[in-house]
């Protein structure tokens, strides 16, 4: 996921990627759906992107 946001209280993700098909797409988002509210009730709070590429 390359970013996430919220707007009228509904969270938002992006995913920006020109190598994979809308269906490859539509199952990550599928997949981040499921995902994300686990995550947060786990952590308390909505966790930041962080781009693996950038870290050294």
């Amino acid at each position: 996921m390359d970013g996430m946001f919220s707007r009228n209280g509904i969270q938002h993700f992006l995913e920006v990627d020109n190598f994979q098909t809308m269906k490859e797409y539509r199952e990550k988002i599928k997949w981040y759906k499921e995902l994300i509210p686990s995550v947060v009730k786990q952590l308390g709070y909505y966790p930041c992107m962080v781009d693996h590429n950038r870290i050294a």
